[in-house]
């Protein structure tokens, strides 16, 4: 709607626009590493069938019919 690109336009106008240096492919490949430092279990070209949400946050998956998380 037309009141959202209101908000994102002011958004944009207030704190413009930054970039990350070194390019988005490196802000990636440097989240993937540090979230696998971390344990987590990274999925990629899986379609989620269902998404648990406790508390307002995620806490799992349901993936090719498996639970995970």
């Amino acid at each position: 709607p037309a009141k959202t690109y209101g908000i994102v336009f002011s958004n944009f106008m207030d704190k413009g626009v930054f970039t990350y240096r070194g390019g988005t492919d490196q802000l990636i490949k440097k989240m993937k590493k540090e979230l696998q430092h971390n344990g987590v279990d990274i999925r990629t070209h899986c379609l989620a069938e269902k998404v648990y949400v406790e508390d307002g946050a995620v806490r799992g998956v349901r993936i090719n019919g498996r639970d995970i998380g």
